[in-house]
Formats: structure tokens, C-alpha cells, sequence
């Protein structure tokens, strides 16, 4: 070791800012190896880390597995649709109208009370469609017919 290394080593932290001439910086504090006996610290580290790899791995391999098979479902699913240009045109259509409605609602959220007035009105339209669809049983199912009936009428299969 050498003296500047030794004298570091010694009085911690503290020295470094008598080398540089600077206040010592808290952060470097874990930066400063004090030889003790007996204690291997990079082994126990080197451990953690191994055994968090295979963890991450692990996880890694099944996020490949349901992406695979989220993929394969898609594929199958647009193989299997007889109108593509129609499950096309839907799609750029929601877009845009999203597109728009975004544009309208920024523009009326600038407007005073117009903002608070269309979040009221948001937050009761949701507590009403949830106690009207979703509370009860049959409801679900009478709303699962509903959307159903709209997705065949567009696609045109009804």
C-alpha cells in the first residue's frame, strides 16, 4: 500500500477531504476498504448477485414464454378474421377519434369551470355504469351481450 493509500485507509473519509481540500462527501463513505480479519465481503457479495442472476433469469424466461404465446394467439386470431380491412379501418378509426376527443377536452378543460364541471359529470357516469353493470351478475352478463351485438353490427356479421 502506499502511504497516501494507508493514511486514506486509516482515518476514513474525513482525510479525503483534507486531500482534495474540499468538505469530505458522504456518498463516498462506502468507497473506504478498512482490512478486517476473517471477513470476506466481495465472496458474500458475489453470492447475492449470482443468485439474483437466476432469479432474473428465471423471470426473464417466463416473460419470453407469455409473449410467445400472447403472439401466437394474435396471429391466429388475425388469420382467422375473414374481413381484415375492415378490423383495420376500425382500429384508425378509434385512433383518430381519440385523437380528437383528446384535442377537444384539453380545449375545454382551458375554459373556467368547464373543467370541474366535465370531471363531476365523469366521476357520476362512472358510480352509475358501475351500480348499473357491474353490481349484479345478470347485468354483466347483459352488458357482455350488449358489446357483443355492437362489435358483430360493425364488423357486419349481424
Amino acid at each position: 500500500m502506499s502511504p497516501m493509500t494507508t493514511a486514506l485507509t486509516r482515518q476514513g473519509p474525513a482525510a479525503l477531504g483534507a486531500v482534495s481540500g474540499t468538505r469530505p462527501c458522504r456518498s463516498l463513505a462506502p468507497l473506504v476498504v478498512k482490512p478486517s480479519a476473517g471477513v470476506r465481503a466481495p465472496r458474500r457479495i458475489a453470492t447475492v448477485r449470482a443468485a439474483e442472476s437466476e432469479s432474473q433469469t428465471d423471470v426473464q424466461e417466463q416473460i419470453k414464454e407469455q409473449v410467445t404465446e400472447i403472439t401466437g394467439k394474435i396471429k391466429d386470431t388475425w388469420a382467422g378474421t375473414d374481413d381484415k380491412a375492415a378490423v383495420v379501418a376500425i382500429g384508425v378509426a378509434a385512433f383518430v377519434g381519440l385523437w380528437a376527443l383528446n384535442g377537444v377536452a384539453g380545449s375545454l378543460e382551458k375554459l373556467p369551470l368547464v373543467g370541474g364541471l366535465l370531471e363531476l359529470v365523469g366521476i357520476f357516469v362512472t358510480a352509475w355504469f358501475i351500480y348499473r353493470y357491474l353490481v349484479f351478475g345478470p347485468d354483466r352478463e347483459e352488458l357482455k351481450n350488449n358489446i357483443n351485438d355492437f362489435v358483430k353490427k360493425v364488423l357486419g356479421s349481424k
